[in-house]
């Protein structure tokens, strides 16, 4: 019967929402009826604490999505969209094409095979401690975005959350999301290389390379390791190379490339070294970083179709020194 599909399929959500992966709810409806079968509902598994974001109301579904992707600061491609409309599945489709989309099957009893049949979107290799904790997170996240729009600049709003950036050095015990970042890591990518656990080890095994990661916290909460920068040797100490540059799209907006790379700089002037070279390699989903390293001071090497290949010379190079962001050393803490 249909309760017993709708159970199943609850059942799956919860499941992968386990896993990390977020709920939520795209849905034209009166916003107090949905919250009402929510919180009281005998049928319901899925719970307020189990949703991370919800868009019940009478907008068109293009709007809400958007403001979801917006409001989580994740990319479209990152949201898979499940309506039972035509009409709404086609809409989503034509407009906003980023977007993964399925249709509930007209027969209703399909409707958990054809579920279980595109598991493999929410599929993680490995779960981290990031992924345990991500909606409560994400839940930090669209309240950040609701005191965003009490600030009409946007570094006082910035300097009113606290942020706090811990740097861990070529830290074991934090390979496995390491790993996962560079698997997983699109937008804000500058190379997309993709390492496994062993690679990464690899990289800190090696006397000539060194890899920085960090976390964000702020008042909210804490954002977890959100960022890698792998910086590798291939010339003999006369220059140095970053291998892999990258940053969780959750972080994005908050100055913390630029504390980051005021920091990852400065260790590397302490070797010493007269050069460091870059490069911006363009893929289908990393547009928004194409000029990332001009923006730092990096000077043209050579370009071609594929990809940009920069040097910096480390005397030149000028801290943004962002005051309202606490800039600290750790050691992960697995607990």
């Amino acid at each position: 019967n249909e309760g017993n599909i709708f159970a199943e399929i609850q059942s799956m959500a919860l499941a992968i929402n386990k896993q990390g992966i977020l709920i939520g709810l795209c849905s034209k409806n009166n916003p107090g009826d949905v919250d009402e079968v929510i919180k009281s509902h005998p049928d319901m598994q899925l719970r307020d604490e189990h949703i991370t974001i919800n868009k019940s109301n009478w907008s068109n579904k293009v709007t809400n999505l958007k403001e979801i992707a917006t409001e989580l600061n994740i990319g479209l491609d990152s949201l898979v969209f499940v309506d039972d409309s035509s009409f709404e599945v086609n809409l989503i489709r034509e407009q906003l094409p980023e977007i993964t989309v399925l249709q509930v099957p007209e027969r209703l009893y399909e409707y958990p095979k054809m579920l279980r049949e595109n598991l493999g979107l929410f599929y993680n290799l490995s779960l981290t401690a990031e992924d345990s904790k991500k909606i409560e997170m994400y839940k930090h996240q669209v309240k950040r975005e609701s005191i965003k729009k009490e600030f009409t600049d946007i570094e006082d709003y910035l300097a009113s959350l606290e942020l706090k950036m811990t740097i861990f050095e070529d830290d074991e015990s934090i390979i496995p999301r390491m790993s996962q970042m560079t698997q997983k890591t699109n937008q804000f990518n500058l190379t997309t290389k993709r390492y496994t656990e062993g690679d990464v080890l690899n990289f800190i095994d090696d006397l000539d390379s060194n890899v920085y990661a960090f976390s964000v916290a702020d008042k909210f909460g804490d954002s977890g390791v959100t960022g890698l920068c792998i910086v590798s040797d291939n010339s003999k100490n006369e220059s140095l190379e970053i291998d892999t540059l990258l940053m969780s799209c959750r972080i994005i907006g908050r100055n913390i490339e630029s504390a980051f790379m005021d920091y990852v700089i400065g260790k590397i002037k302490e070797k010493k070294i007269g050069e460091l070279k870059a490069k911006y390699i363009k893929t289908l989903k990393n547009y928004q970083v194409k000029e990332f390293y001009d923006k730092f001071g990096f000077k043209l090497v050579d370009r071609d179709e594929s990809k940009v290949n920069y040097a910096l010379s480390l005397m030149d190079y000028k801290p943004r020194k962002i005051k309202y962001i606490e800039v600290i050393n750790g050691v992960f803490n697995r607990s």
